[in-house]
This record gives C-alpha cells, structure tokens and sequence, in this order.
C-alpha cells in the first residue's frame, strides 16, 4: 500500500523529533569520570546524530518578463555519522557521512493568469571532512567546545533532479563549517550537540543565475570512543 508523502514525511519528522528530547535529558545527568585525556586522544571516536535540516535559499528563484520559476529546497530531518580522532589535545580530524530527508517545492507563475504549486519528494546525501579545534575545554575535560571545517560533496536526489532545469546540479563541491558542544557521560560515551553549515553555489543550467546555498543542520547525538 501506498503511503502519501506528506504522512511519510510527517512520519519521519516525529521520530527525528524524539531522539533529541531524550538525549538532551541525558545531557543534564551526570556522568562518570572521563577517561584519561591520552586514552581518549589515541582512540578514534563513533557517533550518530539525528536532527533537522534548514535550507536557507532558493535554488532557483528566476523572474522574466511575464513568467517566473521558483524552487526551493524544503525544511527536512537528517541523519549523521561521524568518526573521529583526536590525537592532538586541541586539533583532530573527522569524517561525517549524512542523509537528509527533505523535499522540493516547484512555483511557477505565467502571464499572472497561471499559477502552480507542487511539493516533490527529494534527498541528499552529504560527505564532510573536517578539521577541528576544540577551544573550550573544562577542567575535567567532560565538556568540550570546538569548531570545525574542510570540504564537503552534496548530492541530491529525486525525480525533480531528473528535469532539464535540475539535472545538471545534482553533486556540488561545498565549504563545510560546524560547531560542536560534547559532554561526557562515562568513560568512553559522549553526548554531542551539532550546528553544521554546507555553503556551495548553485547553477541547475546555463540562462538561470547561480545562487550560493547556505544549508544548516541542527542535530542530537550520542558519540562513543572504539576500544581495541
């Protein structure tokens, strides 16, 4: 049976809405004492967030006399995986991997008498490489505060990618930055909260003008350090 996309949606944007709730309940419970900061610093890290995805720009937003295409990139929810290492005591390295589960509203106007609005389903998938640089740091090294940045690649995907207007854009080279809280919650588990930004300019086919996306993700996760 089919289930409409805006249920599925709907759906998927419930979900993703619990798992911060809960994790930020945990944020106020005390941990144990962290591990020794040279342990930690010499074993990669593992984490998986879930959260929202905020588009702040229009991917097409071209006005001709007596016509005019608008598309823009819906609000979504997003899943991410990181995997780091730290093996300086401010400066380490991380690799993210992330799904955005979104959606593509199409506007176009003709002569002012035609007027149409439809919503399409779309996703993307968005790798990251970053450096980081804790600059706060506690006492006890149980709460940290870092920045990071490096490239990243997006992808998009959904039958409006398929359209002439959209096809030729679908993977952009973009600047990834990012902001970071963690908190320890034992030895080796940790609660992150992320702020990311993606940043790439946005061409779908020559005769439309390029506009820079500034891509925001909000997310909630739990990060746990891999012992061998």
């Amino acid at each position: 049976m089919n289930v409409p996309y805006v249920l599925r949606r709907g759906a998927f944007l419930s979900a993703g809405a619990i798992l911060p709730i809960l994790l930020l309940q945990a944020w106020a419970t005390p941990g144990q004492a962290a591990a020794p900061l040279a342990l930690r610093n010499l074993a990669p890290r593992f984490g998986i967030s879930g959260g929202l995805f905020l588009p702040t720009g229009d991917l097409v937003n071209s006005r001709e006399p007596g016509e005019s295409l608008q598309m823009t990139q819906l609000t979504g929810s997003s899943c991410t995986g990181q995997l780091s290492i730290s093996p300086w005591r401010r400066f380490g390295l991380e690799m993210s991997g992330q799904y955005i589960s979104s959606g593509v509203r199409l506007r176009a106007t003709i002569d002012s008498s035609f007027s149409s609005s439809t919503d399409n389903p779309a996703h993307i998938v968005a790798t990251t490489l970053k450096l980081v640089y804790r600059f706060y740091s506690s006492s006890d090294m149980r709460i940290t505060l870092a920045v990071a940045g490096g490239p990243a690649l997006v992808h998009r995907s959904g039958k409006i990618y398929d359209t002439e207007t959209l096809s030729r854009s679908r993977t952009r080279l973009a600047a990834g930055l990012g902001l970071t809280a963690r908190r320890s919650l034992g030895t080796a588990t940790f609660l992150r909260v992320d702020n990311a930004w993606a940043f790439f300019p946005y061409s779908p086919r020559q005769g439309i003008d390029t506009r820079w996306q500034r891509d925001m993700t909000l997310s909630v996760g739990l990060e746990r350090t891999l012992t061998y």
